[in-house]
């Protein structure tokens, strides 16, 4: 008989820089810690990382209605069957809403690992019926944590950041830092969500009205769809 999943994290995708903090429970609890994730996120960007699908399990995401809107097969069953498991707290996942009903209904525990905000009242209201069928959330960050204490004061909330790199994978700058130019950094997907185009073209602006000096960078560090239309500025 398979081994029960001690705890089961869904995700949308598994992408690079959530491979850190996956791999150190993994080594903690074994067979008993899996991740359930798909290869594309919302918008096709990010994507999973190749290395993820040698050691956690590969669903099918379906989007709808214009990628607002996510079903993904293939680890409802398991979700179920875990002792713990932590779902993706956004309200777009479809397939989330019957697992964490009829985990409430069995009495097993969930926690969601949600950001606090919403961009509607209904949608609001919506997360603060999600969050109550839990039994605990894991906040993005400190501020997230303040919001959702004061929405479910009842139900418990811890913080874990978006991700986790190894140290070695730290590493300094050698250039003194007034031997830089001055710069601007955007990191982040490049999506049409983000209008990273607007920062090209506000850049440019201040450039040719001099606001900037001559040596001024705008650096970009990402990737996405809207990469080769953002190559041609």
């Amino acid at each position: 008989m398979p081994k029960q999943i001690e705890l089961a994290v869904q995700q949308t995708i598994i992408p690079d820089y959530r491979m850190g903090v996956f791999d150190l429970l993994r080594d903690r609890l074994g067979d008993g810690f899996m991740v359930f994730a798909g290869e594309h996120d919302f918008g096709g960007s990010p994507i999973s990382s190749d290395a993820a699908w040698g050691r956690y399990t590969k669903v099918s995401n379906h989007y709808c209605l214009g990628s607002r809107l996510l079903w993904q097969s293939g680890m409802i069953r398991s979700l179920l069957e875990a002792k713990v498991v932590i779902l993706n707290g956004n309200l777009r996942i479809l397939s989330n809403y019957p697992v964490l009903f009829m985990r409430r209904v069995l009495g097993r525990r969930t926690l969601l690992w949600s950001h606090a905000d919403g961009r509607s009242r209904m949608g609001r209201l919506l997360r603060r019926l999600y969050c109550h069928l839990s039994n605990g959330i894991v906040a993005y960050t400190e501020s997230d944590k303040e919001v959702f204490c004061v929405q479910c004061p009842s139900i418990p909330v811890w913080v874990a950041p978006n991700s986790c790199v190894y140290a070695g994978d730290c590493l300094p700058v050698s250039l003194p830092l007034n031997d830089l130019p001055t710069a601007f950094i955007y990191v982040g997907r490049l999506i049409e969500e983000k209008k990273v185009d607007s920062l090209l073209r506000a850049f440019s602006v201040a450039v040719k009205a001099g606001s900037l000096p001559d040596e001024a960078r705008l650096i970009i560090v990402g990737d996405g769809p809207a990469k080769s239309a953002l190559s041609v500025f």
